[in-house]
């Protein structure tokens, strides 16, 4: 009798390691933050994205140039589904609603109440747009109809809302650029900062200063970060040719996560290379991308879930994602649009640009 039982139990522990699904992540805690490493086997093999045309807006064929939007930036939605788009060549909103009919257009370039030097972004908050202005270090605030409300002007740009997004209650912003020392030298410089509901400067959550040298060959993707935010954490990436990592900081600013997956570096195409190397020449730079970054883009969608735009292989064509939901790596997605249109915005809806015939797709999924 206990023979049979030992064999038995052979055969039901035979059964089940055969039956079980191969684990694809695995969870640690190190320094108190809790680490996801995904191997990359998909955790939902049946998952997918289907998505549903529902509106067209053509920006570049109008009679009227003043509806022409030369350069699409920013795009965001109100409660009632209104479309807000940001030109940033001609600092102008376009105002969609939820038909994605034109309903007005209001900015424009000046110092004025409800004028922009150089608007970066336009967020919605409830009934106002936010439209940060960049090169007047201040921020605008207009009701739904364009109508000023306020304005707040910074004095410190190391602590200035330019580029921003929002972030639970509050927002995130990115600052890149250059600055000068008294002894001439010059340096590149990236800020990642939250700020609070009132737009109040709170701290750096990533901040990066090299010393520029002229003459020398450079890979202008090489260093920074990418970044996006929803009302539950931030999400930053730091630029790199061989490490998959995503780090994620709680409404505080505080970093509680990492995830991580695999990658291969990938290399770049001799192609691009010899183009960019043309291209910079004509400015007088030297530039040359050896290696792709692992991660060059990231947002978060409706669903709670991140979006990962990974580098793919040269023989990969069209609009691949990595989704993630809790850290966790579901699947490689195609997003299936027509091949002329690439997706600028994901969020609410999702939004593709056709730059060749300037128009825009907006999907629902």
């Amino acid at each position: 009798m206990k023979l049979k039982l030992y064999f038995l139990g052979l055969v039901l522990l035979f059964f089940f390691n055969c039956s079980k699904t191969p684990a694809t992540y695995e969870q640690t805690v190190e320094n108190r933050i809790r680490v996801t490493k995904n191997n990359g086997i998909p955790a939902d093999s049946t998952f997918k994205i289907e998505l549903k045309e529902v509106g067209f807006i053509d920006i570049g064929n109008e009679e009227n140039p003043d509806n022409l939007i030369s350069f699409p930036k920013s795009f965001d939605f109100d409660e009632a589904g209104n479309l807000y788009i940001l030109d940033y060549e001609k600092c102008k909103i376009h105002k969609f609603n939820n038909k994605f009919e034109r309903v007005s257009i209001f900015g424009g370039k000046g110092q004025g109440p409800g004028e922009f030097v150089q608007a970066s972004s336009v967020i919605v908050k409830g009934d106002t747009l936010i439209v940060p202005d960049s090169r007047s270090w201040k921020i605008n605030k207009l009701d739904l109809d364009g109508k000023f409300i306020s304005d707040k002007k910074y004095t410190d740009y190391q602590k200035t809302p330019f580029d921003i997004i929002k972030y639970g209650t509050g927002y995130v912003s990115k600052f890149f650029g250059m600055s000068s020392v008294e002894t001439g030298q010059r340096f590149s410089l990236e800020f990642v900062s939250y700020f609070d509901s009132n737009l109040n400067y709170v701290k750096d959550v990533y901040n990066f200063k090299e010393l520029y040298i002229e003459n020398q060959v450079e890979d202008p993707s090489a260093d920074g970060s990418v970044h996006t935010a929803n009302d539950k954490n931030l999400y930053l990436s730091i630029n790199s040719k061989t490490d998959y990592k995503i780090d994620v900081y709680d409404l505080n600013g505080v970093k509680k996560r990492i995830i991580r997956k695999n990658f291969a570096r990938i290399k770049n195409s001799e192609k691009a290379i010899k183009e960019q190397e043309e291209y910079s020449a004509k400015y007088g730079l030297k530039f040359r991308t050896e290696f792709l970054n692992s991660i060059y883009r990231l947002h978060t969608d409706k669903y709670g879930r991140l979006w990962v735009s990974s580098s793919n292989k040269e023989e990969e064509k069209g609009s691949y994602y990595d989704i993630f939901l809790d850290d966790i790596y579901l699947k490689r997605i195609y997003l299936d649009i027509d091949k002329e249109y690439g997706p600028i915005y994901i969020g609410e809806k999702i939004i593709c640009m056709n730059w060749k015939n300037n128009s825009l797709k907006i999907y629902e999924y």
